[in-house]
């Protein structure tokens, strides 16, 4: 009988996991009027940093690009 084993050598630990559907993130930055955008831009600048190991989007760079879409746009394009 073979068991089933879930391969950890590819995944390092400090890499947080936040996984939501684009279609989602949509719906619900929609009916918060924003503020789930301004949530999933600071959630995901944090795995961007720790896969990075350096940070390369702040904290307030992901709040403002929450708020403003063309610098969403362009956070998101990066």
């Amino acid at each position: 009988m073979e068991t089933t084993k879930i391969e950890t050598w590819n995944k390092p630990n400090n890499i947080p996991e936040f996984k939501v559907e684009p279609i989602m993130v949509l719906f619900l930055s929609f009916i918060t009027c924003g503020l789930y955008l301004i949530y999933w831009n600071i959630k995901i600048a944090e795995v961007v940093n720790a896969v990075t190991n350096k940070e390369l989007i702040s904290t307030p760079e992901a709040v403002f690009s929450g708020w403003c879409v063309p610098v969403n746009l362009y956070f998101s394009y990066t």
